[in-house]
């Protein structure tokens, strides 16, 4: 069977990391993958910043509300919408930068660094190392603006942990499987079949925290989406260049 398929089946988010570095190939091994992946147009219209610095990691970790596990990963990945060198591009050729001003560019730069951020973790967990995804970075946006020099035309869309396993006891997250996937139509999925789902993650949720958490899906994204996560994400990327109007 494809390593890759038994890599993705067995990804956990790991959170739990040593103090060892990675080495340095494996490192650029996991890059390349991420910048080999395919972009819209092949406009390559994200960047990603590779951080190692330890003040910078832990300053990082407070700006994404309090996730420890960015400081103790060895390497952070922070990947970034970036319309900074086509503007360059454009500016040289006496051209204005009009797809900033659509909301296509947000979405396209958002599906490419979702690919790309899939691949680095792909190599990086068929490697032996771990990750995890860290969309928190967005919680205090403009500081970490801020914290990277990000110009005009850039914008931080999330992040990646990287680094050698410490604990891996967790065990796999259970998915819906079936009820993401629609045949031929969008077929609506009944309560009834989400709530044998969560049942699934009630009992996940228990053998995890040893009985501390029984929160089940339903629980959960009810509690996440009843207010908006983020409240100055447009008025900051409009000044960040992006002008498009929601």
């Amino acid at each position: 069977m494809s390593k890759v398929y038994e890599v993705i089946k067995g990804h956990r988010s790991i959170r739990s990391y040593s103090q060892e570095m990675i080495k340095e190939s494996d490192l650029n091994k996991i890059i390349e993958a991420a910048t080999l992946s395919p972009t819209t147009i092949n406009g390559q219209q994200h960047s990603i910043i590779v951080v190692k610095d330890q003040e910078t990691k832990k300053e990082l970790a407070k700006l994404s509300g309090g996730q420890f596990w960015i400081e103790k990963a060895a390497v952070f990945l922070l990947f970034v919408t970036d319309f900074k060198k086509i503007k360059d591009i454009m500016a040289a050729k006496g051209l204005e930068l009009g797809q900033t001003d659509s909301i296509e560019a947000n979405i396209s730069s958002s599906v490419d660094i979702g690919i790309s951020l899939g691949n680095a973790m792909n190599v990086a967990e068929s490697l032996g190392y771990g990750c995890v995804p860290i969309g928190g970075i967005k919680r205090d946006i403009e500081k970490v603006i801020e914290l990277f020099n990000l110009p005009e035309y850039t914008f931080p869309v999330v992040g990646l942990t990287v680094g050698v396993i410490e604990d891996n006891s967790q065990p796999t997250k259970p998915k819906m499987g079936n009820l993401m996937v629609h045949n031929e139509k969008y077929q609506v999925k009944s309560l009834e079949e989400i709530a044998l789902y969560d049942n699934i993650v009630k009992e996940y949720m228990i053998e995890r925290t040893n009985g501390k958490e029984q929160r089940n899906y339903s629980e959960s994204v009810a509690a996440y989406y009843e207010n908006a996560y983020l409240k100055n994400e447009i008025e900051t990327m409009r000044k960040q260049g992006f002008k498009v109007k929601f």
